[in-house]
């Protein structure tokens, strides 16, 4: 039975070859010698592809903390929802968002951090570190540069040591 499909198939190929060297006999003839001059390549097997086929890769953003925010306003018709997540640090101050968790190839990680002013740190705000006005006064004289200009910082230095507080009960 192999060999009768074989055979019809040779024969389906030879009939369309006929069919296509009879419609290039008619359409050109070489005025060379008077000869007819017909070249008919035949390929077999798969073609070469021009470029190798791309393996999509994991993509990693990191950026400020609005990063999140930006990524998302631009493609959210391309996020599938369903298949995302969100996960939000406060302590260590970052946002990751992860898209197609699904299709470990296709995975897109966006992480925004925000990253604490070295001042504020050293200052102590947002944690129980406290001050008295003196004692801020004191650490302010000693970093006028994190400030616009030194007059503002020499005014804030000069009202903490004047600051007097009265507590009625």
């Amino acid at each position: 039975m192999e060999k009768e499909k074989k055979s019809i198939s040779d024969e389906m190929t030879e009939s369309i070859k006929a069919s296509i060297i009879d419609q290039v006999k008619a359409e050109m003839l070489s005025k060379e010698d008077g000869k007819l001059v017909i070249e008919i390549i035949e390929r077999k097997g798969e073609a070469p592809l021009l470029l190798p086929p791309v393996v999509p890769q994991i993509v990693f953003i990191t950026g400020q903390i609005d990063a999140v925010s930006r990524y998302t306003d631009k493609r959210m018709h391309l996020i599938d929802v369903n298949h995302s997540s969100i996960t939000i640090n406060r302590k260590d101050g970052f946002i990751i968002l992860e898209t197609n968790e699904h299709q470990s190839s296709e995975k897109e990680i966006i992480k925004g951090l925000i990253e604490k002013n070295p001042f504020i740190e050293k200052l102590g705000l947002n944690t129980e570190k406290a001050y008295t006005p003196k004692d801020l006064g004191k650490f302010i004289r000693l970093n006028k540069r994190f400030f616009t200009n030194k007059e503002s910082a020499t005014g804030l230095v000069s009202l903490l040591f004047n600051y007097k507080a009265k507590i009625n009960s």
